[in-house]
């Protein structure tokens, strides 16, 4: 195994730096050290669920109250299920190795480990391919193993009619007997519909392993194990499979410095408990006293102050200001000095309420900042960003006089391209 270790985010980029940029790779970040990845459908009752599968999910989506399933297509039921903790045959994985590289250093218990796969042929969530993955999960898995066992013609028709019964129109893929068994019998990496936050913030795809095949649980665990390994990258001698070891005593360094840039329980998880946690935790680890700050000033002009109960991380850091127009002075400063990508979200919902009232030269700094900072530039991609910078854009072409303000042209095909990325995915 070409195993690299490193002690810190430099040095884990520099790992990066040695992967072909011209070949497309995901990751998979591991706290502690497991022989296999596992899909978490294999790891309850020794996989006696997996064996059960499709009665797990016919109970499951009975019983839930969350999401109507029977609206999704068979890979979109099995994503939502995934996001809600539930069991699949899936595996996470992401095009973002920084996110793996929380996952890696999430305790410091144990080393931590970063997996790299590549395939010669990516596939997307609505194809063939992510169908029949999908679909085996509903119906009996003796149907399955049936086929993959014998890959003759009766055990393929019992296997189509089984489908075809969960899904009538099922039926795309059904005259290829043996791409059917190649599919099922090797991994595919699936990138995901952008369907819900978490797939979203954490850039996220998956892994879908070989169907399970084999007498008994160990068999079965190596074989889907094995089937992953398989799309591992090789190191840059071709000895082994690259994988990134993170030191236990290193994590908490690590960590500390991927919230620097925006990389945290709350970036990864999108909702209020885990947002909470990171704005706690900031709170809890800040030296400075808040009352300190607040010196009693004579007769001082109207405080412009957002309550602590709304407050996020990056708000915190333009606490209280004077008046209206230090308000957006302060906002606009720390826009061009964003440390880190929950600054810049925070600082654009403030500034995103006052853009009919920005000023020429306010929207030029802003502008600036795009330009500027890389912790506003890396996630113009992002919904809120994008938006927000096409509505200065269409106001600053409309109010400013142009001539004052040189080169621009290339700010405005940026913004324009991430808000058609945007639309794009919408449709």
């Amino acid at each position: 195994m070409g195993e690299k270790t490193v002690n810190s985010l430099k040095e884990f980029v520099g790992v990066l730096e040695m992967i072909d940029p011209n070949q497309e790779v995901f990751f998979r970040g591991e706290s502690n050290y497991f022989k296999f990845r596992t899909p978490s459908i294999y790891r309850q009752y020794q996989g006696e669920v997996a064996t059960r599968s499709h009665e797990y999910y016919e109970r499951l989506f009975a019983e839930s109250s969350e999401v109507d399933f029977n609206s999704l297509r068979p890979f979109e039921r099995l994503t939502e299920v995934q996001h809600f903790g539930g069991l699949t045959r899936f595996i996470d994985i992401t095009s973002n190795a920084l996110v793996a590289l929380f996952f890696a250093t999430d305790n410091d218990d144990n080393d931590g480990y970063v997996y790299i796969y590549k395939s010669s042929e990516t596939k997307v969530d609505v194809g063939d391919t992510a169908y029949l993955k999908a679909a085996v999960n509903f119906i009996d898995s003796g149907v399955v193993r049936d086929f993959l066992s014998k890959n003759d013609d009766r055990s393929f028709e019992d296997l189509t009619a089984a489908i075809r019964e969960f899904d009538p129109q099922g039926n795309q893929i059904f005259e290829r007997k043996n791409e059917v068994y190649e599919t099922l019998s090797q991994a595919q990496i699936v990138i995901a519909t952008k369907s819900n936050p978490r797939i979203i913030r954490q850039q996220g795809a998956f892994i879908l392993p070989a169907y399970e095949v084999g007498a008994d649980y160990e068999t079965q665990t190596e074989f889907i194990g094995e089937s992953i390994a398989n799309l591992g990258l090789k190191d840059s001698d071709g000895t082994g499979v690259l994988v990134i070891h993170v030191p236990k005593e290193k994590k908490a360094g690590i960590r500390r410095t991927l919230s620097n840039v925006g990389v945290n329980i709350g970036a990864i998880y999108p909702d209020i408990e885990h947002q909470s946690q990171v704005v706690a935790s900031y709170l809890g680890e800040m030296r400075v006293n808040a009352e300190v700050q607040r010196e009693p000033v004579e007769e001082k002009k109207q405080v412009h102050e957002v309550p602590k109960a709304s407050q996020t991380m990056g708000e915190q850091r333009f606490n209280v200001v004077e008046n209206e127009s230090d308000v957006v002075e302060t906002l606009i400063e720390s826009l061009r000095k964003s440390p880190n990508f929950n600054t810049t979200h925070a600082v654009i919902r403030r500034l995103d309420a006052v853009v009919d009232v920005l000023s020429d030269t306010q929207m030029h700094s802003i502008l600036e900042a795009l330009r500027m900072n890389d912790q506003v530039s890396w996630i113009l991609s992002d919904e809120d960003v994008a938006l927000f910078y096409e509505k200065i854009m269409n106001r600053f072409k409309k109010a400013a006089n142009l001539e004052k303000f040189e080169n621009l042209e290339p700010l405005w095909s940026r913004i324009e391209e991430a808000v058609q990325r945007l639309s794009d995915l919408e449709d």
